[in-house]
């Protein structure tokens, strides 16, 4: 089931009637901040010239305190697991530090085979996929970010650093251009 603003629901199984968004848009956890990006926004809280905002990244994560998705009415979620991360950016004011836009939640995936140079982490560990809404996700139950940075002589650019399956590291650059489109809804 969909809220109003389209997010998953689950109803719980002892009231119905009684629904949560299966991620609560304002209960993410901090993970690691920031670089600078131009952004355009519609904001009445943000001064319209000032464009650069701060980036950083959250995550929000299924845990076995509260494994509420198994309260679901329908049994939709039954085989979803817990320790499952998903993260997002978030970009605030420079100024105010207040939050001015979210992307949407995203996995980050393996380490690939076909790669530039030699990772010997490459293909390991994959059989571990991420697995939401009865659909499995070609990314690991666990990639908790640790690092973002800028790219030192490439300010289009940012480095991510992760940890996949609590095993093994990976480090990814991404095109800022995407972080962007990712805020404003794009991709």
């Amino acid at each position: 089931d969909k809220d109003p603003n389209g997010r998953d629901e689950c109803v719980n199984r002892t009231q119905d009637h009684v629904t949560y968004p299966f991620f609560t848009p304002d209960r993410d956890w901090g993970t690691a901040c920031c670089v600078t990006v131009n952004l355009q926004l519609s904001t009445p809280n943000l001064d319209q010239s000032a464009t650069t905002v701060l980036v950083g990244i959250s995550h929000a994560k299924l845990s076995k305190r509260k494994p509420w998705w198994f309260q679901d009415l329908y049994g939709r979620y039954d085989d979803t697991g817990f320790d499952q991360y998903l993260s997002r950016f978030v970009a605030y004011s420079q100024e105010t530090l207040e939050i001015v836009a979210r992307s949407g939640y995203f996995c980050l995936g393996f380490a690939s085979t076909h790669g530039e140079g030699d990772n010997t982490l490459a293909g390991r560990n994959t059989q571990f996929n991420l697995r939401l809404f009865n659909e499995s996700f070609a990314c690991p139950v666990v990639h908790f970010i640790s690092g973002f940075s800028e790219v030192v002589g490439d300010p289009e650019k940012a480095i991510i650093s992760y940890g996949i399956n609590d095993s093994h590291p990976r480090m990814m650059l991404v095109n800022k251009a995407d972080i962007v489109k990712s805020l404003l809804g794009q991709l």
